[in-house]
């Protein structure tokens, strides 16, 4: 009996042994899942910090962006308030040419004017100058 007993407790042991080893089978696959699930949240994490990264970047590239708009903006509008104060200048300028063009057109014909009737007096001098001499 003593032998029965020996081969009960040995069979008994190794039931415990092969269950023990089930579950340090089940253990284990269970603890390579949890490792695969924490290297998937692992990679996710470095792609979200990735993806944050790249956000403030783009986000220090639209400030960047919209601080060289604003830059053209006013260069440009500096621009053409100086294009705007030149037409201004140059269309004064225009105006007083046509201004003085016009006076000189009149104080042409005004001159054309004295001398014809200055010329029509030395005439009319020179007939009597010699009709008296004749």
């Amino acid at each position: 009996e003593s032998i029965q007993n020996f081969q009960v407790k040995e069979n008994n042991q190794i039931y415990q042994t092969n269950k023990m080893k089930e579950e340090l089978e089940t253990l284990q696959t269970k603890l390579n899942r949890f490792q695969l699930a924490w290297q998937n949240i692992s990679e996710t994490d470095q792609k979200a910090k990735g993806i944050i990264q790249e956000h403030w970047e783009s986000k220090q590239i639209i400030a960047d962006l919209h601080e060289s708009i604003d830059l053209e903006k006013r260069q440009r509008q500096t621009l053409e308030e100086r294009v705007a104060k030149e037409k201004r200048e140059k269309q004064l300028a225009l105006s007083c040419l046509h201004t003085a063009e016009s006076r000189l057109a009149q104080m042409t014909q005004e001159l054309q004017e004295a001398r014809s009737q200055k010329m029509q007096k030395i005439i009319e001098n020179e007939e009597n100058y010699l009709e008296l001499k004749f």
